[in-house]
């Protein structure tokens, strides 16, 4: 019975030390920036390109964007049409989305309107 509880505790403790392990390795891999691939644009030469050279033929509208969302600093920032510095830079950080909004982000997305931005917004931050 002794030897039972024993064998049962070291199995806990293996499993709880394994698990701490395995979330600490997990933890880096998150908090490190992807690595740039040849030939993709940083952000800081993304910011020297203007908006009108990012952002599709595809995506444009009749109706001129009143905001653009990208990425600047490796975060999530409001920029007005036009304008190569950022209204607003939230601490969201594109590393923790999924590539395709990251991709996104790059080109800059175009909003029409203030309830489209806040939209946007809120999902990307939760």
């Amino acid at each position: 019975m002794r030897q039972n509880i024993l064998l049962t505790c070291a199995a806990l403790t293996a499993v709880c030390i394994i698990t701490a392990f395995l979330l600490t390795v997990s933890d880096l891999s998150a908090s490190q920036p992807p690595s740039e691939a040849p030939g993709q644009e940083t952000s800081e030469q993304m910011s020297d390109i203007p908006l009108s050279q990012t952002i599709g033929e595809s995506d444009s509208k009749s109706i001129s964007p009143q905001y653009y969302l990208r990425e600047y600093d490796g975060k999530i920032a409001v920029f007005l049409p036009d304008k190569n510095v950022p209204e607003t830079v939230f601490e969201v950080y594109t590393s923790t989305l999924p590539s395709y909004d990251r991709g996104q982000l790059q080109l800059g997305i175009p909003i029409q309107s203030y309830e489209e931005l806040v939209k946007r917004i809120e999902d990307y931050i939760s």
